[in-house]
């Protein structure tokens, strides 16, 4: 089975969705503590774990990093 592709043409711009906030959150499972990343779009909500730690103190310190990188690339409105 081949699909014609001779029509078809990757886009120019890649399609970005721009986020409206984003936190982080910190969460034990099964004695890991796990960073989540939640990100809200126009779209909808996404949430992506971002790193697991074996302390809550380095969960904490990583998942303030990860939000206020997050939020710096937030447009102020």
């Amino acid at each position: 089975m081949t699909q014609d592709r001779e029509g078809w043409q990757p886009p120019t711009v890649p399609f970005v969705e721009e986020a409206l906030s984003a936190d982080a959150h910190v969460e034990n499972e099964r004695g890991r503590w796990i960073v989540y990343l939640d990100v809200v779009l126009a779209s909808g909500a996404v949430r992506r774990k971002v790193g697991d730690f074996p302390t809550r103190a380095r969960a904490e310190q990583a998942g303030r990093i990860i939000e206020r990188n997050a939020r710096r690339h937030i447009r102020r409105t």
